[in-house]
Order: structure tokens, then sequence, then C-alpha cells
């Protein structure tokens, strides 16, 4: 049995994992198992829905990355649909954005949403950044 077509949107533009065996429309976001699975095994497979990336970004790295696809991160994150940044795929899911290379089944990067929702543009330099929580050197606790 093929799927040709996305049973929520109706978009044609369909992924498949094999290793995972099931479908993901790239449109809407939508992910599904084909039919010829049992309830049960349906079940198993959207039990655990988070992925196991390469590397979680950490807040250093967010300067490193260019402005135009941090912007896609976030989009993805904001409007908890997929985005695409050339050959990337970035995906949310509750915990933050995953970064799939298309035609890859592991993700390659994941963003907490911790960091994401922090990003802030600085027009003048052109990057993202995330403002520190605390100021350095300050001393938080007793005199000693």
């Amino acid at each position: 049995m093929s799927i040709t077509s996305c049973p929520k949107c109706g978009s044609t533009n369909i992924y498949y994992d094999a290793e995972k065996q099931e479908y993901r429309c790239l449109s809407c976001g939508n992910v599904w198992v084909s039919s010829i699975f049992s309830k049960a095994s349906y079940a198993v497979v959207f039990h655990e829905l988070k992925p196991i990336s390469e590397a979680v970004v950490r807040v250093e790295e967010i300067p490193t990355f260019t402005p135009a696809f941090l912007s896609a991160v976030e989009e993805a994150w904001r409007s908890k649909s997929v985005q695409t940044y050339w050959d990337w795929i970035c995906e949310p899911t509750a915990e933050g954005v995953t970064v799939t290379l298309r035609g890859t089944t592991k993700p390659h990067e994941f963003f907490p949403r911790d960091i994401i929702e922090r990003m802030k543009y600085d027009p003048v330099r052109e990057h993202y950044y995330v403002p520190r929580t605390e100021s350095p050197g300050i001393y938080r606790g007793e005199v000693p």
C-alpha cells in the first residue's frame, strides 16, 4: 500500500521514515503510521515522540548560527509548524525544535524551548543572542 497524500491536510509533500515506519507531512507536520499496523503497534510508535538528536544546542552556540537559519527555527517554534531552511527541516516538539537534514532519519540539532524563547535578534551586529540571566561578577549569596 502506498500513501499519496496527508490525511489531515491533503498535501502530497510527505516523507516516509523507514526506521520509525511512519509518515510525516512536510506541509502541516502531521505524523501517522500506515494502516497495515495494528492499533497496539500504533500506540508503541507514538508513545515516545522525543527524537534523539546529534547535539543539543547551548546558549553559547547561538551566535555561531546564521540569522536566517535561526529565524526558521524560531518560526517553527512560534507557529508550531514545520519550517525549512535550504535542506534542513525544522520541526517543533513539546521540548523545542529538532533540525534534520532532508533525507536522514536522525535529527542533527536540537534547540531547547527555553533557549528559543529567550533568543533576541541584534540588528546592529546582525546575529541572534541569548541575554544573560544575571550579570557576571555579581556575587549572590552571603558576604564572605
